[in-house]
């Protein structure tokens, strides 16, 4: 099991506290985050035993719990708040990841998210709730490209020859099919370098 002081300690640094409430309104906070993956008093597990809870938007959440999952070399599995709660929480990993909502992978650029088509009966503490019904699983970007550090540092490789380039051309002439040949080179230096990156993290 994982001490629990280094868990509670890395999900803070990533500014996820237990307990974490991101909204006194839910309604409230679903209308001007539209479109947003959120859940409300949900629940993480990993292989052992379940370490946290709280709100999460997932949209807006998804780097830090890549980064946490990275941090602890452990795979996190999101549940929604009656599925990890009242008991659930005990049961065994394999039923726990059947009901998961989204699973963060270590080391990974793409985390699994639920779908869902229609609704199930649970029985949750002797009472039979309806939840939706997961179907099947998707894979999202962990990361918006903003941040996402294999996109930054092939980006900053492109520019760099893109930039350089230009000034090259601008120097020399305004011929148009050089300009095309060089942005060609300069896709060409990208897609190397980030098959390289992938390689060399092992990413597929």
């Amino acid at each position: 099991m994982k001490e629990e002081i280094l868990i509670k300690k890395t999900f803070r640094n990533h500014g996820l506290n237990e307990g974490r409430m991101i909204s006194g309104s839910k309604s409230g906070y679903r209308e001007l985050h539209k479109g947003n993956d959120i859940l409300f008093n949900c629940n993480i597990f990993i292989e052992s035993e379940k370490i946290w809870w709280g709100d999460l938007d997932i949209t807006e959440d998804k780097s830090n719990l890549q980064k946490i999952a990275n941090d602890l070399d452990e795979e996190l599995i999101i549940l929604p708040e009656l599925l990890g709660r009242f008991g659930e929480e005990f049961r065994p990993i394999e039923e726990i990841k059947n009901d998961a909502h989204a699973i963060f992978t270590p080391h990974e650029t793409e985390y699994l998210s639920r779908a869902y088509d229609g609704i199930k009966g649970v029985n949750v503490d002797g009472i039979v709730i309806a939840v939706p019904k997961g179907v099947d699983w998707g894979k999202l970007n962990s990361y918006d490209d903003r941040i996402n550090p294999l996109y930054c540092e092939t980006m900053e490789w492109a520019e760099d020859i893109i930039t350089h380039k230009y000034e090259y051309l601008n120097q020399l002439c305004d011929d148009e099919d050089m300009l095309d040949n060089l942005l060609k080179f300069a896709e060409d230096y990208y897609q190397t370098k980030l098959k390289e990156l992938k390689e060399r993290n092992k990413i597929k």
